[in-house]
């Protein structure tokens, strides 16, 4: 399983996904099977893209990342990108690390959303557990 953000640097582009790649009749038909975040990894990457090679990059803390530029200003334009995948894909693991490590505005963003996924025990334990030291 990958993390958000991943993409693939292949030949000089930089591929991933989001919303209008994903939930296209191609991405729907291309990815169909595929689970939960599975959606934004490398895997799907390659098969919405049909290519093989390439540099695998990911990096979960895609709030602060260094990232290609092009990549940066789908994540500054969030919700423009992302906001149906965040809703759909982004499983409470996902969540939980972003409300351990991001920035408030993030934080307050991933709470609201797992709340609405209905957190398990574990969820919140890890969160009281490891929130004071992160």
């Amino acid at each position: 399983m990958c993390e958000f953000i991943s993409w693939i640097e292949k030949d000089g582009e930089i591929l991933f996904l989001t919303d209008a790649e994903i939930y296209s009749a191609h991405g729907r038909e291309t990815l169909k099977g595929t689970k939960h975040n599975d959606v934004l990894g490398h895997g799907a990457i390659r098969a919405f893209y049909g290519i093989t090679g390439g540099v695998e990059r990911e990096d979960r803390k895609f709030w602060e990342a260094k990232l290609p530029d092009r990549l940066r200003k789908c994540v500054d334009e969030f919700d423009r990108h992302w906001g149906k995948a965040w809703e759909t894909a982004f499983q409470n693991d996902d969540l939980t690390y972003t409300i351990l490590y991001a920035p408030y505005a993030w934080r307050a963003k991933a709470w609201e959303q797992l709340l609405k996924q209905k957190p398990t025990n574990d969820d919140l334990w890890h969160i009281i557990m490891y929130a004071t030291h992160a």
